[in-house]
């Protein structure tokens, strides 16, 4: 198994015991890698080891954006507008 296919199995198991939706084939391909942890039963719980976690961490992507952290917007709110021309209501008796 390569790297990026641990890294794309990876993303679904947690650092917690769970259940998960990765095939028992290439679960048992991670478990060997020493990545994941099986619990046996019924249904198959897993979690990340340590090196699991680090493995996972390092197959994130470093791709800085350039959008702002805060969309604030820097102008000021636009003022409404009274309406003065709208007709009062007429009594209804």
């Amino acid at each position: 198994m390569t790297q990026g296919e641990c890294v794309f199995y990876l993303r679904e198991i947690h650092g917690h015991w769970t259940t998960s939706t990765v095939s028992s084939e290439k679960l048992g391909q991670l478990a060997e890698a020493k990545l994941i942890e099986v619990q046996a039963g019924q249904p198959c719980l897993v979690r990340l080891t340590t090196t699991g976690k680090r493995c996972k961490l390092d197959g994130r992507s470093h791709y800085n954006t350039s959008l702002p952290h805060s969309r604030a917007r820097t102008e000021k709110p636009r003022q409404w507008r009274r309406r003065d021309n709208v007709p009062k209501p007429k009594p209804l008796v």
